[in-house]
């Protein structure tokens, strides 16, 4: 058996004075409310959590995704894990 790793697209979070987020190498956006937003990259789903949130330009062809808000915090969940609590919750 061969144990290859399928290669993971490169995404690149860009953050200006916690009021404005870039986040390319965006496959899904899962989630969007004014305290936050989910998007999906390389199969992780990364959660940026804050206040007055909206995504303010969304290029699905690029990868895109330009949030405007009040940024407190951004962490990376592996969906697999994820569907793990909440059939185990």
């Amino acid at each position: 058996m061969d144990n290859k790793t399928t290669p993971q697209k490169e995404h690149k979070i860009i953050i200006e004075n916690r009021k404005k987020i870039s986040v390319s190498g965006v496959d899904k956006v899962e989630n969007v409310n004014p305290t936050q937003i989910a998007v999906i990259t390389n199969g992780k789903t990364l959660t940026l959590l804050g206040n007055n949130l909206h995504v303010e330009k969304l290029d699905v062809v690029a990868g895109l995704v330009e949030i405007s808000g009040e940024l407190d915090n951004l962490k990376y969940i592996d969906k697999k894990q994820n569907i793990l609590k909440r059939i185990f919750k």
